[in-house]
């Protein structure tokens, strides 16, 4: 049963939408690593287990080693949200957003050995977000420069609601 037990837990990480990784001790061996993770930094899961996780991507320890120790010597998970990363491999670099979750991995008896790694990658959406927010601001500062009121109703509410400049233009409050 605890053979049985731990391979249904090893296929939901493996088959998992997510990256998870599992690092191990002070030096953040990983110990559990999925596919999905693997490819999110261009390498296979094969590779990866029982390395050292900076050994393997040293140009991301600046960036994420703070947040798995404090994961870690702390006790309490850690949140980043639309996080940037860049690595390198195979002589590419990838690079994009990332919502991560840096969980302490407890043992049984409640001793921290490790962190789990959430990854979702979340680049598509943070690159639309940023998209709609350049087109915004593009829009804003035509209509700010050309002198143009603007004004839009809610219509749920027929309530109307003028920028200052409709205002202004209208002689109206």
């Amino acid at each position: 049963k605890v053979e049985q037990s731990e391979q249904r837990f090893q296929n939901l990480v493996r088959e998992a939408p997510v990256g998870i990784v599992v690092l191990a001790g002070e030096n953040l061996t990983i110990s559990v690593v999925n596919d999905a993770y693997a490819r999110l930094i261009g390498r296979e899961a094969g590779e990866l287990l029982h390395k050292d996780i900076f050994t393997i991507i040293p140009e991301t320890e600046t960036s994420f080693r703070h947040f798995i120790t404090q994961a870690r010597t702390s006790g309490q998970p850690v949140y980043l949200y639309d996080q940037p990363y860049r690595v390198f491999a195979a002589g590419k670099t990838i690079e994009g957003f990332l919502n991560v979750v840096y969980q302490p991995y407890r043992e049984t008896d409640g001793a921290i050995t490790g962190v789990m790694v959430l990854c979702q990658d979340v680049t598509q959406q943070v690159l639309s977000r940023k998209k709609i927010e350049e087109v915004q601001e593009t829009a804003r500062l035509a209509v700010e420069s050309a002198g143009l009121g603007t004004y839009d109703v809610d219509l749920r509410t027929d309530k109307l609601n003028a920028s200052p400049r409709l205002d202004a233009i209208f002689d109206v409050s």
